[in-house]
């Protein structure tokens, strides 16, 4: 009976003290579940990859730029930039990275189903180590906006040590 009348002379402290730990699983629970669901956007989004084959057209060979998703959800396309050059006129940085450079528009839905689908195709300059690069822009379904940078060798695919020494803004994505 000691106990019953303790908490009704401490009403008010036993209130307080409740009320704070409420307070604090509370914003305990919040805490956690902004964290899964910042870590969530980052797992289920889109993710845009590509580059592309060389094919051969009209007695030519062409670099065929392609795009795959190889996220979760859809990816809004929105443009891209793609150069061909020989690698030894390969520039520092990246001539997308030069603010009076115009990205080329390519809206689409991008579906999560990991088949490369054609953009673009360029003739293959005929120079000794002819390399292709670029850049895609997207956004995922929260509106949020990324990109894909890609280098590649167009005489020796799976040789990428052609393109080792290159600035990391050739290979950067977000």
């Amino acid at each position: 009976m000691w106990v019953i009348d303790c908490l009704l002379d401490y009403n008010g402290a036993v209130t307080a003290i409740a009320t704070v730990f409420i307070a604090t699983f509370t914003a305990t629970i919040w805490y956690v579940n902004r964290r899964q669901l910042k870590h969530a956007r980052e797992v289920e989004r889109a993710y845009l990859s590509g580059g592309g084959p060389n094919r051969y057209q009209d007695g030519a060979r062409h670099f065929v730029l392609t795009h795959e998703n190889t996220g979760k959800t859809p990816a809004i396309f929105k443009d891209y930039s793609v150069f061909l050059c020989d690698r030894s006129s390969l520039p520092a940085e990246p001539e997308y990275l030069d603010p009076r450079h115009t990205l080329i528009p390519y809206v689409a839905r991008i579906p999560p189903d990991h088949k490369p689908r054609e953009i673009t195709s360029r003739a293959v300059p005929n120079v000794p180590n002819p390399i292709a690069y670029g850049r895609f822009r997207y956004t995922d379904i929260w509106g949020e906006r990324h990109s894909f940078s890609f280098i590649l060798p167009l005489n020796e695919a799976d040789n990428h040590t052609i393109v080792g020494n290159v600035s990391l803004a050739y290979t950067a994505s977000d």
